[in-house]
């Protein structure tokens, strides 16, 4: 076990965090109203997630792709992002870029005269002052520390041709080139400015934690453009090499040519265990079926699906039916039936989705949060004149030929009306019957059939939808 990993988590009053949660959107909206925030920074924001990053990246390898070049990533981490915050250039930060004052003597008078106490097995320590850091556990400290580090992607930007995508303290630099040499020199050019603008800030990295990966494409790649994995890329006082094997990086595991393989293994693999714990708890404690069901959603599928968006093709099978086997067994857990009964049985009468529902039904929620995500007057001129958000309008493109082949759907630019939306569902059937009013009206108007997918599988009363 290594110590080092682990910080201590600040227990602070219920009332408390109340206001701070207020805070916290206060100091969002200041944020995003006035563009303090990279582009590339994905964590403490509405919209975005984790995985937008990692579709980001993705989409960045196969654009690269297309031009007979090939991508590199160097992953850093900020060392104790959250604790080494200093205070004084925390607020002198705030100050700078003239943030509203009220929320300025908040956030100084919230970190002022804190002091921490200690207790084990019961046992009271003696309480210390702390004079650095943002407290572990606080809603407001994520935002804190996204706006004091917003900064360094526009810093490297502007100095080094590449791009930086962040989640908080993880950090990701990506890189294109001709050649290994190429990608290399951008790379230790990232991470040189990356020092010395953290450095200022009384920040560093963990050089344990620092990785490189590069991502080529599996054929029709020339010769002479196949990566050198010796190469070294120089950050700091040391070296690092280009992983041979898959690297993992915000929970998604990506081999050199992005077929996510081993990503999808691994998942299922903790899913199957975690399907395997819970079948044995439900025989012990003779759990209701309405609760096994829930259980099995939020620990089983919730790990079995997580990034799927980034792998799941409608005209590959395999991965399919892997996950259709798993339903299959939570299907018999949930009901603790028979292992003869049919299938199709189990599946409607356990309440779960099938897998291509569920997977198609995941991919056009991504979709469609990435288009409310772009929404806007800055949608279109982020798609005329790509930045580091522009990615996130060239997944949805991609999502959407993806959608094209397997469908046969047209879908229009994203300048022009859409002749199709995505309506996420809820329980609510009033909801429902407007999305297929909003069809009929669009069939009338355009003078052909409008596809509707309904993300609960459910369909119209006329059987159309």
């Amino acid at each position: 076990m290594k110590l080092k990993s682990y910080r201590t988590i600040s227990l602070l009053s219920c009332m408390g965090k109340v206001v701070e949660k207020v805070v916290e959107e206060l100091l969002f909206d200041e944020a995003e109203g006035r563009a303090l925030l990279s582009d590339g920074q994905f964590g403490s924001r509405r919209k975005w997630s984790a995985i937008d990053a990692a579709a980001i990246m993705v989409d960045r390898a196969h654009a690269g792709w297309k031009e007979d070049n090939i991508m590199g990533v160097l992953l850093m981490d900020i060392k104790a992002a959250f604790p080494s915050v200093a205070r004084g250039r925390l607020i002198h930060a705030r100050k700078t870029k003239k943030i509203n004052g009220d929320l300025i003597r908040w956030t100084e008078s919230f970190l002022s005269e804190r002091t921490v106490e200690r207790v084990i097995d019961g046992n009271v320590l003696q309480s210390h002052p702390v004079e650095a850091g943002v407290p572990l556990g606080s809603p407001v400290s994520p935002i804190l520390f996204a706006i004091h580090t917003a900064g360094l992607i526009k810093w490297v930007e502007q100095r080094v041709p590449a791009e930086g995508l962040s989640v908080v303290d993880n950090l990701g630099w990506v890189a294109t080139g001709k050649d290994v040499n190429q990608v290399v020199e951008k790379l230790e050019a990232c991470a040189a400015e990356s020092i010395e603008w953290v450095s200022r800030r009384d920040l560093q990295f963990d050089t344990a934690k620092t990785e490189a990966a590069l991502f080529t494409r599996k054929r029709g790649h020339k010769k002479h453009l196949r990566p050198k994995l010796t190469a070294k890329i120089k950050v700091g006082d040391g070296f690092v090499r280009f992983n041979k094997q898959a690297t993992r990086w915000l929970g998604v595991w990506m081999d050199a040519h992005l077929m996510f393989k081993e990503y999808h293994n691994r998942c299922m693999k903790k899913a199957r265990a975690a399907e395997a714990r819970l079948r044995v708890l439900t025989k012990m404690h003779g759990i209701i079926p309405e609760r096994i069901r829930a259980v099995q959603i939020a620990c089983v599928q919730a790990v079995a699906l997580y990034g799927s968006e980034l792998w799941w093709d409608p005209r590959k099978i395999g991965r399919r039916e892997d996950l259709q086997l798993l339903l299959n067994w939570q299907a018999r857990s949930t009901l603790g039936a028979l292992p003869t009964t049919p299938m199709g049985a189990l599946m409607r009468e356990s309440g779960l989705t099938p897998a291509p529902v569920a997977l198609d039904a995941r991919q056009q929620r991504f979709t469609a949060r990435l288009a409310s995500a772009c929404e806007g007057s800055k949608q279109k001129a982020v798609h005329d004149h790509p930045t580091s958000g522009a990615p996130i309008c060239r997944v949805l493109t991609k999502e959407h030929e993806r959608g094209r082949e397997a469908e046969t759907m047209r879908w229009p630019n994203p300048d022009q009306e859409p002749a199709g939306k995505t309506v996420i569902l809820s329980e609510d059937t009033v909801q429902k019957k407007e999305a297929i009013r909003w069809v009929r009206e669009s069939e009338a108007k355009v003078g052909e059939g409008v596809w509707m997918w309904c993300t609960d599988g459910s369909g119209s009363d006329d059987g159309r939808l």
